[in-house]
């Protein structure tokens, strides 16, 4: 699958939404790849997010309600969480969910069922940095497992298009949050 790209600084125009919008930019990615009839600009579909209250101050975007765009627009899609209490909080089934999380979302994506939006930290590294980025493939070399990504903190495509992260590092830093959206 070919996947389109959008740059939340250089495609979003209102710079109050330039770091806050990589949740919609992923989403945007998602349906612009899914659906060949999708015409929207990153920036209509921002309009289209706030006016159904998908942003939330202090500075999250709903799953819930990027669900809804993601119907609005064609695609069957549904959030879901992979943690048992507040992350970094765990339980005794904190790793056994984890780990069902981390597999769904491989076979998912390995079965070609559609793409995934997930929350991680900023470049992996950055903690206190929640940020999305879109799943739309897998990868298998060197009896390795990768996962294939947009990220759309970057400037270009060629910083931010296919980029690959291996499940044991994803694992690590994934918030336990994920939209699954269907490809029809």
């Amino acid at each position: 699958m070919t996947t389109a790209y959008c740059s939340q600084y250089r495609d979003i125009e209102d710079k109050i939404w330039k770091d806050r919008a990589c949740s919609l930019c992923a989403l945007w990615m998602a349906l612009k790849s899914l659906k060949s009839d999708f015409n929207l600009s990153p920036n209509e579909l921002l309009k289209k997010g706030l006016y159904i209250n998908a942003f939330v101050d202090p500075g999250y975007w709903r799953h819930d309600r990027l669900t809804v765009l993601s119907h609005n627009y064609g695609l069957p899609s549904y959030a879901e969480e992979f943690k048992s209490a507040p992350f970094g909080k765990e339980t005794k089934y904190a790793e056994e969910i984890l780990n069902h999380g981390i597999n769904k979302i491989f076979n998912f994506l390995k079965n070609g069922e559609g793409v995934i939006i997930v929350s991680v930290p900023k470049d992996f590294i950055h903690f206190d940095k929640p940020h999305s980025i879109l799943l739309h493939s897998v990868k298998e070399e060197n009896n390795e497992k990768y996962l294939i990504y947009n990220d759309s903190a970057k400037e270009n495509e060629e910083e931010g298009k296919n980029l690959k992260v291996s499940l044991q590092d994803f694992a690590k830093s994934w918030r336990r949050l994920a939209i699954f959206i269907n490809k029809i």
